[in-house]
């Protein structure tokens, strides 16, 4: 039965008028908890109200609504409260709304005297204090997780000084029993318990924290103690310990790692530096920042740096430092403080800005000097390589040029014999014209084999591939046996690539005789001219040896090679792999032996054509007074000729020499001196000189069978040069541009 709490005396009952059960209900209804009477067939006789989830109403079987789980222990306990009379209390969970809830359930027997058994169930729903307790329950095993990790010993003490908690045992296989409710003072060195004793007394009576260092009687540690009050009663102390002894291996780590990076510097040869932008101070280490300077203020730094690279060091120091890069990078040559030579360095840094303060630019300096010059000795060694290869190859294309001239000699010596004994002017016209013909044909030939063997820088310009194969296969076919069949496949399109046209020739002439000495009882030598998007690739294949797989890794090094020592330096293709290196090129190989080898060279493609050559000028007349100086007495006496039929006033000498002492008796009475550069006694060049120094505005004009790079001295910028051979109509517009005449056509 419910039970009467009973009331103050009187205070006026509300349920007085009623009878006893009528008010034990009342005031059931009016609990926030499910109270209900069963029967012993498990029937609700009352209810106040239904838990959610639990659909119990007045003459429901509690077996028919409590889910499967529950039903068990909650039949159990009701047949108890009827048997025995003993209450069980248990908690059920009931599914609502797609929530498990939790209910703490109490059955107990109920009856009155006369009245037939009953049973009494309350359920209080406490899903939100079990969930509360499990939130607690993790937060605690988190909190003891992070406390597992701690490398430190965390513990708790009473009042008294024993350890109520410890985070973490030694692994020396101490435990609970050895540590928990032991006073702290007893796991310090017997000479530091008085201490440790004292200190927590006087933490805990007056609340100041403490600290002090021990060793232990657990382990061989040495250990810095630190403790302080925890709040609120019971008087509890948070004592953390730190292992001395792993923060002096860490900084015995930290040193050996900062000794490490020192040689690394030093062994780099580099300086690591970082300048405040605020500030504007840097700060640098290492032997390099020492000897350079880096440090110092700007002004002082920049000293050092070379004249023609001051601008440079200026202009990106000003960038980093109104933040328009977040990379600096320039390379620049600096005077050395130790030897007052220039080394070349490279500095490298990023802005950043640092956690705590304002932006910084943080890098390295690196001495460079060994690098630029390994790579300025292999520039030269690459233009030894190549001078010593086109001497080579002029050797192997000596005969078959020969062989040419003389047939276009042949022609020239008949043909002139011809029109000697002609009377036919008709005949002699047209020998005439058959000698001039041949005579282009030779001078067109030396052109290509000067082209071919001279020293030049990369001077880029647009170059037709189809036409440096075509002109390439002309030089390569004197050299070439009459058992070697020559294919070619040409594009369907234009194919233009940004080159020098002599190097180009020499890299295809290079790689056509490599396949020529590979096929030496003949076969097939193939040049194919593909285009791609924007590259050009030219294919040289041959049906020869092949070579040997490795081989192939070495092919391009110098003085590498596998003919006979009398066939080949081993530099024909060193030469043509560093030139189109130059070119922005590469070269693939693929070979089998036996079957034959393809050198494909890939260049970028250009859009742009050829620049078209300049009309041949037509013969011009002028008039004034020339000093012209030829050794070669024949080509004297016809430039003398033609410049006299062309109006002008010839005076003819053999050298340089005489040409200075002509111009020494009458100095203003020429309007033009041409000079051959290359003449006994005293060359073009040198005479130009004398000659200048007697009258500084006189025009003149040299001619040479060389390229004109090869015409060299102060004089050489500037100079205008006329080639041989030269046509007559070359000679006059040439001598016409010198001196500054406006032609008149010749009728």
């Amino acid at each position: 039965m419910l039970i009467d709490m009973g009331r103050p005396s009187g205070e006026h009952d509300p349920f007085e008028a009623a009878s006893g059960a009528d008010r034990e209900r009342r005031v059931a209804a009016a609990l926030p908890d499910c109270v209900a009477l069963l029967d012993r067939e498990r029937r609700c006789l009352w209810v106040n109200r239904a838990p959610p989830g639990l659909a119990i109403e007045l003459g429901a079987r509690l077996d028919d609504v409590l889910p499967p789980l529950a039903r068990a222990e909650a039949i159990a306990a009701i047949d108890r409260a009827f048997t025995t009379g003993e209450a069980t209390e248990l908690e059920l969970e009931l599914e609502f709304e797609r929530e498990t809830r939790r209910h703490r359930t109490r059955i107990c027997p109920c009856s009155r005297a006369g009245e037939a058994p009953t049973a009494l169930l309350v359920m209080a729903d406490v899903t939100a204090e079990r969930r509360a307790e499990e939130a607690i329950r993790a937060g605690e095993a988190r909190f003891r997780s992070f406390l597992d990790r701690i490398p430190d010993y965390v513990l708790e003490l009473d009042d008294q000084r024993r350890i109520l908690y410890t985070n973490r045992y030694h692994p020396n296989g101490t435990g609970p029993d050895q540590v928990l409710g032991v006073p702290i003072e007893e796991l310090a060195v017997p000479e530091k318990r008085a201490e440790v004793r004292e200190l927590l007394e006087h933490l805990f009576a007056t609340g100041q924290d403490v600290a002090w260092l021990s060793g232990s009687t657990v382990d061989p540690g040495q250990y810095r103690v630190r403790a302080r009050l925890l709040p609120g009663p019971p008087a509890r102390a948070l004592v953390v310990a730190t292992d001395g002894a792993e923060q002096r291996a860490i900084a015995e780590r930290l040193d050996v790692s900062e000794q490490r990076l020192e040689r690394a510097i030093a062994g780099g040869n580099l300086a690591v530096w970082e300048r405040d932008l605020d500030a504007g101070v840097t700060t640098a280490n290492g032997p390099l920042a020492e000897d350079l300077g880096i440090g110092l203020t700007d002004a002082s730094w920049l000293e050092r740096v070379h004249p023609d690279d001051h601008a440079r060091a200026v202009e990106a120091l000003a960038q980093a430092l109104r933040g328009e890069d977040t990379v600096f990078e320039v390379e620049l040559r600096a005077r050395s403080r130790s030897t007052g030579q220039w080394r070349s360095v490279l500095s490298r840094a990023r802005r950043m800005q640092r956690t705590h303060g304002g932006p910084v630019l943080v890098g390295t300096t690196t001495d460079i000097t060994a690098l630029r010059e390994a790579e300025a000795a292999r520039r030269e060694l690459d233009r030894k390589l190549e001078t010593a290869q086109r001497l080579e190859s002029v050797g192997l294309l000596a005969g078959g040029v020969a062989h040419d001239f003389n047939n276009l000699m042949a022609v020239i010596l008949l043909t002139a014999d011809a029109a000697q004994r002609s009377p036919d002017p008709a005949g002699i016209s047209c020998a005439l014209a058959d000698i001039t013909a041949a005579a282009s044909r030779a001078a067109e030939l030396t052109k290509q084999l000067l082209a071919f063997s001279r020293r030049l820088d990369v001077a880029k310009e647009s170059v037709d591939v189809v036409g440096l194969v075509d002109d390439t296969l002309a030089l390569a076919r004197r050299t070439l046996s009459s058992r070697v069949e020559v294919r070619v496949v040409r594009p369907d399109a234009p194919a233009f690539v940004l080159g020098d046209r002599g190097q180009l020739e020499q890299v295809l002439m290079n790689l056509c005789l490599n396949a020529r000495d590979a096929m030496p009882r003949g076969g097939v030598l193939s040049l194919r001219t593909e285009i791609d998007t924007d590259v050009v690739r030219i294919t040289v294949a041959d049906t020869g040896t092949g070579i040997e797989a490795n081989h192939l890794d070495h092919i391009f090094e110098p003085f590498f090679t596998t003919k006979p020592r009398a066939q080949g330096s081993g530099l024909g293709l060193a030469v043509a792999h560093g030139i189109v290196q130059q070119h922005e090129g590469e070269i693939r190989v693929h070979s089998d032996l036996g079957v034959g080898t393809e050198m494909v060279v890939v260049l970028p493609r250009v859009m742009t054509s050829p620049s078209p050559a300049a009309p041949e000028v037509e013969a011009t007349t002028g008039h004034g007074t020339i000093l012209l100086a030829e050794d070669e007495p024949s080509l004297r006496r016809v430039a003398e000729r033609l410049l006299t039929q062309a109006g002008y006033r010839v005076v003819a000498v053999e050298d340089g020499l005489d040409a200075v002492v002509a111009f020494e008796r009458a100095p203003h009475e020429f309007d033009l001196v041409l000079l051959d550069v290359m003449m006994p006694r005293l060359d073009g060049v040198r005479a130009s000189e004398r000659i200048r120094g007697l009258r500084a505005d006189v025009p003149i004009l040299f001619s040479t069978g060389y390229s004109a790079g090869s015409v060299d001295g102060p004089m050489a910028a500037g100079m205008r040069v006329l080639p041989k051979p030269y046509r007559a109509a070359q000679l006059l517009e040439a001598v016409r541009a010198a001196m500054g005449q406006r032609a008149a056509r010749v009728e």
